[in-house]
């Protein structure tokens, strides 16, 4: 075989061990051969996969009552946000907030998004019972890991939203879900990257 062939199926790990181990000791002495791996190495393919749930992109909203969040705001004094560590997005204002609740919702790379809060009855919160700042509310929560990006979205959906306790995640919240994706609900979205601490 071809030492390019070789170093191809290398990368992709699928030479046959003994090959694999005459071509290790034949990278350990042949700078050359080192180059060309470097070259041929392969590239991560990003998950293109869309999420299930359509919520906005970062500085962007629904027009019905469009919700917005600021940068978030590190609460300590570093710029970056470790696993543990709280930090705080700003909700502009929206029309009726006595009449919506809150439910946050984050999404890692490669997955879809998942509701963080309200886990069970009982934990819904109004956004008026927020901390009003700035002409809208301050929304103080922590960074989880894993470290790397995650973005977090606010949805402010009305606070009668049926919600069914008893189905699975999945059932419990296409409601939320649905009427996201028709634009019924407002809703806002932020970038964080959680470092290791």
């Amino acid at each position: 075989m071809s030492p390019e062939r070789d170093l191809i199926l290398f990368a992709d790990r699928l030479l046959d061990p003994d090959a694999e181990l005459e071509l290790m000791e034949r990278l350990e002495a042949d700078p050359d051969l080192q180059l060309q791996r470097a070259l041929i190495a392969p590239t991560p393919v990003p998950d293109m996969t869309p999420p299930r749930w359509r919520i906005p992109p970062p500085g962007t909203g629904w027009q019905l009552g469009a919700a917005r969040l600021q940068a978030p705001m590190v609460m300590n004094h570093r710029r970056d946000v470790t696993v543990g560590r709280r930090f705080q997005l700003q909700i502009s204002a929206v029309p009726r907030p006595e009449a919506r609740q809150v439910v946050i919702l984050r999404r890692l790379p490669g997955s879809d998004w998942e509701v963080i809060s309200p886990q069970r009855p009982g934990q819904q919160v109004p956004l008026d019972r927020l901390t009003q700042a700035d002409g809208g509310w301050e929304l103080n929560l922590m960074a989880t890991g894993p470290a790397g990006p995650q973005r977090w979205a606010i949805a402010l959906p009305d606070t009668d939203m049926d919600v069914d306790w008893d189905a699975s995640p999945e059932v419990r919240w296409a409601p939320l879900r649905d009427a996201l994706s028709r634009g019924q609900v407002p809703a806002a979205t932020a970038h964080i990257t959680v470092q290791d601490r």
